[in-house]
């Protein structure tokens, strides 16, 4: 419910050994994009292992909202 302008950024994280030997292993923040009124992320399950995707609103340099980390264990 935060009224734009905003950014929105998403950090995925991916850890595991199978992630470790392929240079996939992951923990930056990267920028997002409002589609029709939603955010939206899509990520492939290339991994093994746990990993966690959460979603951060930033308004005039300020975070004002987030999702709370969403975790996933891919087997």
């Amino acid at each position: 419910n935060v009224p734009q302008p905003f950014d929105v950024h998403w950090q995925v994280v991916n850890t595991g050994e199978e992630a470790a030997r392929a240079g996939g292993l992951r923990g930056g923040f990267e920028r997002g994009t409002v589609d029709r009124g939603h955010l939206k992320r899509t990520e492939s399950t290339l991994y093994q292992g746990y990993h966690m995707i959460e979603c951060f609103i930033v308004r005039n340099g300020h975070l004002v909202a987030r999702s709370g980390a969403f975790e996933v264990k891919i087997r």
